[in-house]
């Protein structure tokens, strides 16, 4: 049952700035990323249809790819970020996730 029609873009950096200071308190400043950089993703408009089965193999992406992109907007003042933008950024969490995962394992 959905609790709201609406995904609020600043519930969702206040989220992600709550979630940061948290690790950041445990000492978690960043994860190590020497030994990673391909990641499996999956396309927008296939995320959002779960009846049908992703491609096989699932595309993949890149770490480095992501940061020099992401480095490029925050450089550029009059760059408008895209949805693709905040695809890079939740691929990103997605991998620090899974290597901080990794390291309490």
């Amino acid at each position: 049952m959905k609790t709201t029609d609406t995904l609020n873009l600043l519930f969702l950096q206040e989220a992600l700035a709550r979630i940061i200071d948290d690790h950041k308190k445990r000492g978690e400043h960043g994860v190590d990323i020497t030994q990673t950089d391909l990641y499996h993703t999956i396309g927008l408009k296939e995320a959002l249809n779960p009846y049908d089965t992703p491609s096989d193999p699932l595309p993949m992406g890149s770490v480095d790819d992501d940061l020099s992109e992401l480095k490029k907007l925050m450089l550029d003042e009059e760059r408008l970020a895209t949805p693709m933008d905040m695809e890079r950024v939740a691929n990103l969490l997605r991998v620090a996730a899974a290597l901080l995962e990794q390291d309490r394992s």
